[in-house]
């Protein structure tokens, strides 16, 4: 077990491995798995609600071979007996099921923090881009806080579950570009911050690593009294602009696009500062 101890017993949200090579990443109460947690064995994966030990009350659960997904529903389990099995409706799941999963990556970043970082070198190749990675590692996967290179200098400094970037983190690029905000399963997916390189800013949602739905657009111009800046409500579907006004007053959502990334900022300078000479 790594992660959070009461009184010499799991107790917060860790990580726990089983001699038949199953483990559980998620909450336990008393040394027992308790509130939402994820457990994987063999090619079953069951992501949801624990009591005392066992899988009870909603959760999703799925098998997989390789990348292909042969069987996933939503279950109800009670005292780990499946007592109703349901479609998976994600315009219904999608709140519960984020929700689940964000406990899960807290748990390993915690589980991570119990043992000592990493150095991953890896031999660039065809099939392999990836110079090295500095961080938490659970059941081989990267995981907790880490930091990656690629071999084109790409480097990303933040959250990761399950060998993905997922959570906050930021993503410099060869051409000077950078992101700070929010990733899912290794692609900006959320709210973010992207700076091009010529300084331009896009302030808004991301999905699939594509800029989609409302933001906020800053550029800049030299005149010659000195540098005019212009801001902008814009709207993007799939990387595609379908609408642009200029921006009269601020937004609610924008202040909350800004939270996220001055988080993925701060989050940013304490994992350099954390891991310190593994970097060099």
């Amino acid at each position: 077990f790594s992660g959070a101890f009461n009184h010499g017993y799991p107790h917060g949200s860790g990580h726990e491995a089983y001699p038949d090579g199953s483990y559980y990443i998620g909450e336990f109460t008393n040394g027992v798995r308790q509130g939402i947690g994820r457990y994987v064995r063999g090619i079953t994966t069951y992501i949801g609600e624990w009591v005392d030990g066992l899988r009870h009350g909603k959760g999703l659960e799925r098998e997989t071979r390789g990348e292909d997904v042969i069987w996933i529903a939503l279950v109800h389990y009670e005292e780990n007996r499946i007592i109703k099995l349901d479609s998976l409706h994600m315009d219904t799941m999608a709140e519960w099921l984020l929700g689940a999963e964000k406990s899960v990556r807290e748990a390993a970043l915690c589980a991570s923090r119990a043992v000592p970082p990493v150095r991953l070198n890896f031999e660039p190749g065809p099939n392999e881009h990836v110079m090295w990675y500095v961080g938490g590692l659970i059941t081989g996967k990267r995981a907790g806080l880490g930091v990656q290179e690629w071999v084109d200098k790409t480097r990303f400094v933040g959250e990761w579950f399950e060998d993905n970037m997922s959570g906050l983190g930021r993503q410099t690029y060869p051409d000077g570009g950078m992101y700070l905000g929010q990733f899912q399963n290794g692609k900006r997916e959320g709210l973010g911050k992207y700076v091009d390189p010529s300084g331009k800013v896009y302030q808004g949602s991301w999905v699939n690593n594509k800029r989609h739905g409302n933001a906020m657009e800053r550029s800049h111009a030299k005149v010659v009294s000195g540098t005019v800046f212009r801001e902008f409500i814009v709207e993007y579907l799939e990387d595609e602009l379908i609408a642009k006004k200029l921006m009269v007053r601020g937004a609610d959502w924008i202040q909350e696009v800004k939270k996220q990334a001055d988080a993925a900022q701060k989050l940013f300078l304490y994992i350099s500062d954390y891991y310190g000479n593994l970097l060099e």
